[in-house]
């Protein structure tokens, strides 16, 4: 008899020990009810630039679900705050006044729901003079190693005046390990922005208000940047999936490796020291022509 019991409480106590596990799990979510994502920007210096960011809740089992119709507010330093709800897919926007002095900021995002819960984040937002040179980095085949010449070339660009976005496929979960990835190996600090983001427009709603509505699907975020920085005007890569999607916005290629090129492109094929010395010709530098 004795033998038979104690497989059966041992049995019930595994199963007790499940359930609590569970209702620990999900307890634990309830401590970080909402998820709020705040990618990195970059926009003009003095502008008025579209922000989004999503709202998500953590339901049992930590599956993410949109969270519509909540308040979120944004502001950089001691600016003025704007706000705005969160939509049927979790996506709140709208146009935030950039520091009139360039430089790297801190944007502060809140939100306040009607039960109490409040939610504070940061991200990271780089503010440029639109007429400087900017040049755009494929960073997932950037090399880890802290002497690779790839760090100094990049840091040779940055210390001539060139500004550098770094473009990924990964998520903006990943972002935060990209820049720590970036930081530790020595290259110049940037926004790191996602191949694609979600579309969105402007909608105008009084001759002095405006509403940046999000749509669900993904564009390239190639020909809003070229718009708000003209001297955005070449793109390092070493893929030709990479040289692709810069040459079909009119950029320059500056291609490392052999990789086959897009026909028709602009492209340079340089190796990371030609590319960090002082005779490189930067596209995109005011004052500076291509060499034929």
């Amino acid at each position: 008899m004795a033998n038979r019991i104690m497989p059966n409480l041992a049995m019930r106590n595994a199963k007790h020990w499940v359930v609590l596990s569970l209702l620990v799990l999900s307890c634990g979510g309830c401590a970080e009810f909402y998820t709020l994502t705040v990618p990195d920007h970059v926009a003009p210096a003095g502008s008025e630039a579209p922000v989004i960011v999503r709202l998500q809740q953590n339901d049992l089992f930590f599956v993410r679900m949109a969270s519509p119709d909540q308040p979120i507010r944004f502001r950089i330093g001691e600016g003025v705050e704007r706000n705005a709800h969160s939509d049927k897919a979790g996506y709140a926007a709208t146009l935030v006044p950039m520091p009139a002095d360039p430089g790297f900021y801190l944007m502060e995002v809140n939100l306040s729901d009607m039960e109490g819960d409040e939610v504070r984040r940061h991200g990271r937002t780089y503010v440029w003079d639109p007429h400087e040179a900017v040049v755009a980095v494929d960073v997932d085949f950037l090399p880890t190693d802290t002497s690779a010449a790839a760090v100094d070339a990049l840091n040779n660009l940055a210390e001539r005046g060139v500004h550098l976005i770094y473009m990924t496929r990964d998520g903006v979960s990943d972002h935060f390990d990209i820049h720590r990835m970036l930081e530790m190996t020595g290259y110049p600090s940037g926004p790191v922005l996602s191949w694609k983001r979600e579309f969105y427009r402007i909608e105008r709603v009084t001759r002095f208000r405006a509403r940046v509505v999000v749509e669900k699907r993904l564009v390239s975020q190639l020909p809003q940047l070229r718009e708000m920085f003209p001297n955005l005007k070449a793109g390092v890569c070493d893929s030709t999936l990479s040289a692709k999607a810069f040459a079909d916005e009119g950029m320059t290629v500056l291609m490392i490796g052999g990789d086959e090129v897009p026909e028709a492109a602009d492209v340079q094929r340089v190796d990371w020291g030609e590319l960090g010395s002082p005779e490189m010709i930067v596209p995109g530098m005011p004052g500076v022509a291509r060499q034929p």
